[in-house]
């Protein structure tokens, strides 16, 4: 994890990251959300630093998360959006919360 990332203040800010294994856990997971933001090192960083848990999720799981809200018809930009406003979408259950909560949203509109 690069200083480009917020190095010191990401740790400071949650410290149990010192605990992850660098070549395991953190460097897998802090690659992953630049793929997803399309390289964007001011989005991926702003989650970072509104949400730094979000490095204790698997990228499996967070991969999961992603690949619903993309197979979901017709929102998929929007969704993915609302992924980067609101990070805290990882921890949510997708069939208990997300999906009823994206019907809603869909229905709305």
């Amino acid at each position: 994890m690069s200083n480009r990332y917020g190095g010191v203040d990401l740790i400071e800010r949650h410290p149990p990251i010192l605990n992850f294994d660098m070549d395991g856990q953190l460097i897998p997971r802090a690659e992953f959300l630049p793929v997803l933001s399309g390289g964007d090192d001011d989005a991926t960083r702003a989650v970072m630093r509104k949400l730094p848990a979000i490095l204790k999720y698997l990228v499996k799981h967070l991969e999961s998360h992603v690949e619903f809200l993309r197979s979901f018809a017709g929102l998929i930009e929007k969704c993915l959006r609302s992924f980067w406003y609101f990070p805290n979408i990882v921890s949510a259950s997708k069939e208990r919360k997300l999906h009823p909560e994206l019907v809603f949203s869909k229905n709305v509109e």
